[in-house]
Order: structure tokens, then sequence, then C-alpha cells
């Protein structure tokens, strides 16, 4: 193998280590942050309950100093910040001392994954001497830093989305049952949050923050355009829009969410099928790789031990 096969390799592993750190970290910060808005729930107060100090909270508290740094300074402009803080609120996380945290990890393995890079190929004596190979991989590494955090963000919003979408079909039909139980829409909320609050986590805290609101906002219609502008998930947006018209033009509530449950229940089993249409061919290149040659060993190894053996007598 070539130095500069070695190189590429060494480079491609060191990046992928430090995305996999930063997104460790990530997903870290948002565990404790669940955690404390569960220890808040179960005590009745506030959702800023302090907890023991661990080992990462003093490195998190670093992170969050350096991202204000960067927020208040003008490397990051405004569409910048409010874009990053619309993603974070899109997938769930909604502390405020989230952006900091995420943009000072950002600035910190933009930082570092260069600095690791360049001390690990000095010490393999890996590190090229020329200046138009060590400016790319610099600025490569440098890029893979800044981005990786934005790639687990995107990763995560799809997934936050998905776990909405699909417990809502069966929150309808428990808002159904509740409607037609004579429950109105806040009750009906109310209860279907808590009775999905152990299989369906994000959905029944999603409700829960919409009933908040309701009690606070003047409308209702209000309190339901926050959660579809919240959620940005199209399954929400129905569910959005059929209450809001309901509470508009004052149609049966039951008949509303029956057959908007009955369409997503629907949409739900096309989505599945399609996805079990998928299989053949996203198994078609693990077969190819791994089965097939392995009954071409089971296959043809006895003949070929054979064809072996009789060759050693001939000769």
């Amino acid at each position: 193998m070539s130095t500069l096969g070695a190189l590429s390799i060494i480079i491609i592993l060191l990046a992928a280590a430090g995305i996999c750190a930063g997104f460790i970290g990530l997903e870290y910060a948002n565990r404790r942050e669940r955690l404390r808005t569960r220890i808040a729930g179960v005590a009745g107060g506030s959702r800023n309950v302090e907890l023991e100090s661990a080992p990462g909270d003093a490195l998190f508290q670093r992170f969050q100093v350096i991202g204000r740094t960067l927020l208040s300074s003008p490397l990051l402009g405004k569409v910048e910040r409010e874009k990053l803080a619309a993603k974070l609120v899109h997938c769930g996380i909604r502390d405020p001392n989230a952006l900091s945290i995420f943009v000072g990890v950002k600035f910190g393995l933009a930082v570092l994954l260069p600095a690791l890079l360049w001390v690990l190929l000095h010490y393999f004596d890996f590190w090229p001497e020329s200046f138009s190979i060590q400016l790319p991989t610099v600025l490569f590494v440098t890029l893979a830093g800044w981005r990786g955090p934005d790639m687990w963000l995107d990763r995560r919003i799809k997934e936050w989305r998905l776990l909405l979408s699909d417990g809502l079909p069966d929150a309808l039909d428990l808002m159904v049952i509740c409607t037609d139980a004579g429950l109105g829409l806040e009750q009906a909320m109310d209860r279907v949050a808590r009775d999905i609050e152990m299989t369906r986590p994000v959905l029944a805290a999603e409700l829960r923050l919409t009933l908040s609101e309701m009690r606070i906002l003047p409308s209702m219609k209000d309190a339901l355009i926050n959660l579809s502008n919240r959620t940005q998930s199209r399954p929400i947006q129905m569910l959005v829009s059929t209450l809001v018209q309901t509470l508009q033009y004052g149609t049966p509530l039951g008949q509303s969410l029956r057959t908007l449950s009955a369409e997503m229940h629907i949409h739900r089993f096309l989505q599945y099928e399609q996805n079990a249409a998928k299989l053949p061919v996203l198994l078609t290149l693990p077969m190819i790789i791994f089965i097939l040659p392995t009954m071409f060993i089971v296959v043809c190894g006895p003949a070929a031990l054979q064809v072996i053996d009789v060759m050693k007598t001939m000769n």
C-alpha cells in the first residue's frame, strides 16, 4: 500500500471517528435534557431541575460558552442562527442552551479534528510534505467536523417526524373514542396524551405542550397552528387542518377525526407495503456479497478438493 493510500484511509477513519464522537456528545446532551423533563414532570415543578453533576457536564459547559461567543459574534449570521434554532425545535430539542451547545460542538469538532489529524499523522510519519496535499486534507477534515453535527441533526429530524407520524393513527382512534364518549377536544387530547405516554412518548409530549398552549393562548386555533409549525410533520398538519376547520365551521368532531383516522391507517398500510416491496432490492447486494460466495464454497469446495487430490496423485 502506498503512503498516499494509507494517508487517505487514516484521514477517512479520523473524520468518521470525530463525527461519531460529536454525535455521541449531542445524543448525551439530549438524553440529559429528557431526564430533566421527566424528573420535573414527576416532581410537578419546573423543568430546570438541578441534577447531580456528571463527568461530561464541564465539557458541555465549555461548549456552551464557546457557542455563546460564536452566536454573539458576526461569524454566524442571523439567518443561520434562526435556521439552526428552528431545526433544533423541529426535532424536539427545546432547551434554551441547546443552540449554544450545538454551535460549540460544531466549532470544537472543526478545530479538534484537524489538530488530532496533524498529531496522529506526525506520530506515524504520514504527514505529507507537499502543501498542495496538506491544505485540501486540513480543509476536508475541518469541513467534516463542522458539517457532521448538521448531518446528525437532519437525521434526528427525520426520525423524530417518523415517530410522530407512526403514533398518530392510534392516537386518532383513541380521540374518536373519547369524542364519542362526550369529551371535548381539550379533554380528549389530555386523555389521549396520558394513555399513549408509555408507548408514544414523543407524540404525548407534543400533545401536552399543545394543551398547555391552549390554556394560555386566547384561541385554540393558535395553539394548533403552533403545533403544526413546531413539528413540520405532514400527518400532524393534516390533523391540525381538520381540527381548525372543525372549530371554525362547527362540523362534528368525531366524524372528522374518524375520517382522518381511516385515511391515515390506509396511508400507513401503503407505506408498509412500499417498504416491503423495497426489501428484495435492498437484500440483493448483501446476498451477492455474503450468501452467494458461501454457497459456491459449500457446493464447489468438495469437488475442488477432489480435483486437487487427483492432480497430486498424477504428479
